[in-house]
């Protein structure tokens, strides 16, 4: 396999305001943007991906009025690690930022601006380096068990245990805690109760 053919493991994706699908198909305007791209990043390598409506995303058909644009999501690989400047999104301020709906401050967006208005809060970066692919092996069977013969028990026998011992133990003492809070109970009901019954009888 050719170094030309080998996949760009390090994916960006844009997300451009200011752009219909149509126009950015356009070989001058996406040429434009990957020389934009391509002098942020420095890479050897730097291709368009993928090119897709903001519309195929969930996004709202644009109003007739001001020139407004759908959008357009632009995913380009390169050979090399993203820039910092790609990464100034990810620092905490600018995540801050985002979560309130303020643009964020990035140091090479005056690159893109004269002709590309960048939603960086938007923007996705993928190291495929990082990412593990675990292949298994998937043996694909009928699901009939094999024929093994009859099925035969082990030969040695369990050992008898006597279960006498649990039950008496189980039984006995909650009976005889049981009989003990009974005999309590009626010493209380009855020989306390006739005790007070005398003393209130006793002439005053």
């Amino acid at each position: 396999m050719s170094a030309e053919d080998f996949p760009l493991p390090y994916q960006a994706e844009f997300f451009i305001k200011n752009m219909n699908v149509e126009e950015m198909l356009a070989s001058e305007v996406l040429g434009d943007f990957l020389g934009a791209v391509k002098n942020v990043w420095q890479p050897d390598r730097l291709n368009a991906i993928n090119i897709t409506s903001a519309l195929d995303r969930g996004g709202r058909v644009p109003l007739p009025i001001n020139d407004m644009k759908e959008g357009v999501y632009v995913m380009v690989g390169a050979d090399v690690p993203f820039s910092s400047c790609l990464r100034e999104v990810e620092n905490p301020q600018n995540q801050l930022r985002c979560s309130q709906e303020m643009e964020p401050v990035i140091s090479c967006d005056k690159k893109f601006r004269a002709q590309f208005h960048i939603d960086w809060c938007k923007i996705s970066l993928v190291d495929k380096t990082k990412q593990v692919l675990i292949s298994q092996e998937v043996v694909r069977g009928e699901g009939i068990l094999p024929d093994v013969g009859e099925y035969r028990p082990p030969a040695e026998a369990l050992k008898a245990r006597d279960y006498r011992a649990d039950f008496l133990i189980t039984l006995a003492v909650p009976s005889a805690v049981a009989l003990v809070l009974f005999a309590i109970l009626g010493y209380i009901m009855c020989c306390r109760r006739e005790g007070m019954e005398r003393e209130t009888c006793k002439p005053q």
